[in-house]
């Protein structure tokens, strides 16, 4: 739950003129000097020996004589340097940016590091699945949980180390998409700015009765950094794939020359050309109606004012838009009036396909220590750091009773200083639940589990922890545990848009060889199309083995601790300690005490002084 094992030292040092100046305390009152609001760089030295060779120093308080400092070094200074989100890792996972095609989902299905594009129901693949068109752009990345630790690690200056770094399950895990919108990374978003445009037209534009279309030019850029908007010819080109949000403003009269008959109307609109053919986006209808009379001229006079035309339009690649008029030859005259003006905004914030994909965008909104702490619970882990060599451990409760053999015996450095004995440890209650967050598309209760701790006197039953994901339903699909389900839009949906709301995914990635049962998965994104017809990536939530369920986690890495809670003793004695007790100190080796006959974990040691009796909290293995 809490991740300390941290060593804290406080001191009273001499206000000497060389420490005053190391202080920073020029002026007790009017300091203007930074330094008491840093932390200082320091270490701690007895008997020549470094007992903290690479610590942290912070300034507590100063009086006339003393400055009073604590001395801190441990996990905290490993996870004091994890201040981000996941968010914030734009930056460090650059070399993870792909873009989002058919050729990278078909490349990715091998790959066992990084991002991947797996087999997921998202909604819309059938039920009949076999010989049916898969369609990537109804598919989402994911990425493996192994490599966004690694990146969060070494943003620290730290490595880990560790048994489970190497378990085929945590090698497996994947972050699979499962957000409610799918968005570029905020640098991105602050990059492609420039591709923007806003112009408007500066005079009148007279649309004669004699021509039947024109585009519309506006003469004036007041945001063109990319000169994407032509403002001699009124088009604007799309130099990427890209979706931009169009809004036309304007006013305008029209009158029709020879009234009479059927009432003749110009038609506004927003014109795109893609792939040799133009389509209208959107358009609006005026008519020239002979409801009024103005100045005297002939024929009658329709006004409108204030009118927008908007839409939101995906372009490819040298696609490009333009606002034309159209209208009846020979039947209808007017003007567009001065300052009429047409915006076209990069719609930065939502992924399209064939854009770029920022990876840290695929996971939750989470705190980079979140994400720890969620891979932690999953096995047990307990963590551990070395400031010296810059290691941070990732050990289970396991590898300390598998310590055991390599025990320290610190029998002899016991003290006959009274003995306090305790019967619980923790928060732990008789029933302790392992659950995954609820989501409303999958079964209640799927994927949790209890450790039952057979004590009476304790509360009946807590929340031990609630994991960050989602548990997943399971669906048929290729392979002996077929695929899983995150329901984010529906088959009957035409536009298969991703609606629904879905809490954050973990599962494990599996490899399966089509070639076994001669099947092809038959890939296409309305222009191209590849087969998958030997290694696919097909996940799953739960299995008999390197399964996510609670249930399984619990009986793989949890037994030691199980055993432990079970008749619990934590008892408090007093050691003499030497320096050199401290400086090899590792709480993953277990210590001896012969008078207990017993093997202990050191769950806390207090106010080391060298040469003093020092208080130790052990917990009986």
């Amino acid at each position: 739950k809490n991740h300390n094992g941290n060593t804290s030292n406080q001191f009273k040092i001499p206000l000497t003129a060389t420490n005053r100046r190391i202080l920073g305390l020029f002026d007790l009152v009017g300091m203007i000097n930074e330094l008491p609001y840093r932390k200082y760089e320091s270490k701690i030295i007895q008997d020549g020996i470094e007992i903290l060779p690479n610590a942290f120093a912070e300034l507590n308080a100063v009086d006339d004589s003393y400055a009073s400092i604590t001395v801190l070094s441990g996990n905290v200074d490993f996870f004091d340097l994890l201040v981000g989100k996941v968010y914030d890792m734009e930056s460090l996972l650059l070399p993870y940016e792909h873009t989002w095609n058919i050729a990278n989902v078909l490349a990715s299905q091998t790959k066992t590091s990084g991002w991947i594009y797996p087999m997921i129901d998202y909604g819309v693949i059938p039920e009949n699945y076999d010989g049916v068109d898969i369609n990537v752009r109804y598919l989402r990345p994911a990425f493996f949980l192994h490599t966004m630790i690694e990146e969060i690690v070494k943003s620290t200056g730290f490595t880990a180390k560790g048994a489970v770094l190497d378990f085929p399950l945590y090698k497996k895990m994947l972050v699979a998409f499962a957000n409610n919108d799918f968005e570029h990374g905020t640098n991105y978003v602050s990059a492609t700015d420039a591709k923007s445009a806003i112009a408007r037209n500066t005079s009148h534009i007279v649309i004669p009765q004699n021509i039947e279309r024109r585009v519309l030019v506006f003469d004036d850029p007041i945001v063109n950094p990319s000169g994407a908007y032509n403002t001699s010819n009124g088009i604007y080109t799309a130099g990427e794939v890209m979706t931009v949000d169009v809004l036309l403003k304007y006013s305008l009269e029209c009158r029709d020359v020879f009234h009479g008959g059927s009432t003749p109307s110009i038609h506004i609109r927003l014109m795109k050309y893609s792939s040799g053919a133009y389509t209208i986006v959107a358009e609006l209808e005026h008519a020239a109606t002979d409801d009024a009379r103005f100045l005297g001229r002939t024929g009658n006079l329709s006004y409108y004012r204030d009118q927008e035309l908007s839409a939101t339009v995906s372009l490819n690649a040298s696609d490009f838009i333009y606002i034309e008029w159209s209208l009846p030859k020979n039947r209808i005259k007017g003007d567009f009036y001065q300052g009429a003006t047409l915006s076209i905004k990069n719609n930065k914030t939502n992924v399209v396909y064939g854009q770029q994909v920022q990876c840290e965008r695929i996971f939750p909104d989470v705190t980079q220590k979140d994400l720890l702490k969620d891979m932690f619970q999953k096995f047990g882990i307990i963590c551990s750091t070395d400031n010296s060599n810059k290691v941070v451990t990732f050990a289970l409760f396991s590898d300390i009773v598998r310590n055991i053999p390599i025990a320290k015996d610190w029998s002899d450095k016991l003290l006959d200083q009274g003995k306090s004995l305790y019967f619980k440890i923790g928060d732990y209650a008789q029933t302790n639940h392992m659950l995954y967050r609820q989501d409303d598309g999958v079964t209640q209760f799927l994927g949790n589990s209890k450790i039952y701790v057979d004590d009476k006197t304790l509360p009946a039953e807590t929340n031990l922890f609630e994991s960050i994901f989602a548990a997943s339903q399971r669906r048929t699909f290729h392979g002996p545990n077929g695929t899983v389900q995150i329901i984010k839009t529906d088959l009957l949906d035409e536009e298969h848009e991703f609606k629904t709301n879905t809490e954050p995914r973990l599962l494990v990635d599996s490899k399966f060889n089509l070639a076994t049962d001669s099947k092809t998965i038959h890939l296409v994104d309305g222009v191209t199309s590849a087969n998958i017809t030997g290694i696919t990536s097909i996940p799953y939530f739960t299995s008999l083995v390197d399964s996510l369920d609670y249930e399984y986690l619990r009986k793989t890495y949890y037994p030691e601790l199980e055993a432990v809670l079970n008749r619990a003793k934590r008892i408090i004695r007093y050691f003499m300690l030497t320096p050199l007790d401290i400086v090899e100190l590792d709480l993953l080796i277990p210590i001896y005490v012969k008078q207990e006959s017993a093997y202990f974990y050191i769950s806390r040691i207090e106010n080391y002084i060298k040469g003093r009796p020092t208080k130790i909290e052990l917990i009986k293995l």
